[in-house]
């Protein structure tokens, strides 16, 4: 019988069915939770290890390794130039359902150029810029207030 201070946790797994690699993960991650209650009982939940020390450090550590060298006498726009050049039917940039292509990107951004230049603006000159907010599904964002739904 488990003690006072003591967590106990049951498997009950039928060897005909084992746990898929999403049950197994969740499993990582309840136990992961059980250990951080067992550890300081006095802890908030919100405060609790959701992720094994292996997950944590291969997330924070291994997946966000993304160092890479780039010129560093070269503006982002040339840096974005010479990928056009390189590149130009690759997929550059992924919008709702729709993607769209280096070339038709630069195509874009020199359009919206010229306008910027037939308003005066120059080199040295802000621009500010609004773009309306989107959800994680690539729909506008409704806004506190905002009577109209998000299509």
């Amino acid at each position: 019988m488990a003690g006072e201070n003591q967590i106990t946790q049951v498997n009950d797994v039928n060897e005909s069915y084992p746990p898929s690699p999403m049950q197994q993960g969740m499993l990582g991650h309840f136990q992961s939770v059980l250990k951080g209650m067992a550890a300081d009982l006095s802890q908030r939940v919100v405060d609790l290890p959701l992720l094994a020390d292996a997950e944590q450090r291969q997330l924070l550590a291994e997946w966000n390794d993304t160092a890479t060298d780039f010129p560093r006498d070269k503006c982002v726009h040339e840096l974005f130039e010479t990928q056009v050049e390189r590149t130009p039917n690759a997929v550059a940039l992924v919008y709702n359902k729709g993607e769209v292509s280096y070339r038709e990107l630069d195509n874009q951004a020199i359009r919206v150029a010229r306008h910027l230049r037939s308003l005066g603006v120059g080199p040295d000159v802000p621009v500010g810029i609004c773009v309306q907010q989107l959800d994680g599904h690539g729909r506008r964002s409704a806004r506190r207030g905002d009577k109209r739904e998000s299509t």
